[in-house]
């Protein structure tokens, strides 16, 4: 579920910031024992998979789990545009007392992107139309990219939460991140468009580019909640 506050109201969560905020809230695992697998099948060999598994691991429910894991593969419209991804979701939920719990989860991902090079093709609309295109999308075929033209992201990140209820009025929560991302780039950088020799060649300015980077980041958040009534109202 997304969570939506707009404007200055957002001042009353998280950083307060004024233009509003967002809230992502994610799949928690829960006492009941479940498990559903999701297929979707689309054009240009579009295919997805997803699993999602989730119950207790002790007797009471106490400490329980989840794990989603998905699987994505696309060929697009143009020759060369193939994406792919893989991703993994796991959490636990440990109930320390009826009034700490500790959760932890992680998310896991490699993708292939395609990069730039689709973006250099031929229409019915290059100036002279040399290569004799109907009017219309453009086939396929005619798109210049690259077999190796593309970007491989592999991603990881783990939070961990701590929570008390100190009472019904009072909740302190102390989270912690660990992110990780290795990003390798294979590009080959066109004009956007084609142009012809005298003799009909097809003629493409590029430049290959070629880049590794690796990121890490780490992140505190500790927030203390107090909930009272003032002035007849709930704060």
């Amino acid at each position: 579920r997304i969570e939506i506050i707009k404007g200055p109201a957002s001042a009353t969560i998280g950083r307060g910031e004024v233009g509003g905020a967002v809230n992502f809230i994610t799949k928690r695992p829960q006492k009941k024992r479940a498990s559903q697998i999701e297929t979707i099948f689309g054009s240009d060999n579009f295919r997805r998979v997803v699993a999602d598994t989730t119950g207790p691991l002790t007797a009471d429910g106490s400490l329980r789990y989840r794990a989603i894991a998905s699987y994505q593969e696309d060929d697009g419209y143009r020759l060369f545009e193939k994406t792919r991804s893989m991703a993994l979701f796991p959490s636990f939920e440990w109930d320390i007392s009826a009034s700490t719990q500790l959760a932890v989860s992680a998310d896991l991902g490699k993708f292939r992107i395609p990069g730039r090079a689709a973006n250099a093709y031929l229409t019915s609309r290059t100036p002279g139309n040399p290569a004799g295109l109907p009017e219309g999308p453009t086939r396929r075929e005619f798109d210049m990219g690259e077999s190796w033209d593309r970007r491989h992201d592999n991603l990881g990140n783990v939070l961990a939460t701590l929570t008390h209820q100190f009472n019904e009025h009072l909740v302190f929560r102390q989270g912690a991140l660990f992110g990780s991302r290795k990003r390798e780039v294979y590009w080959a950088d066109p004009s956007p468009r084609a142009t012809f020799a005298a003799n009909g060649d097809i003629l493409i300015n590029r430049q290959y580019l070629n880049y590794n980077d690796t990121r890490h980041q780490w992140a505190l958040q500790g927030e203390l909640v107090a909930q009272y009534d003032f002035l007849g109202g709930k704060h």
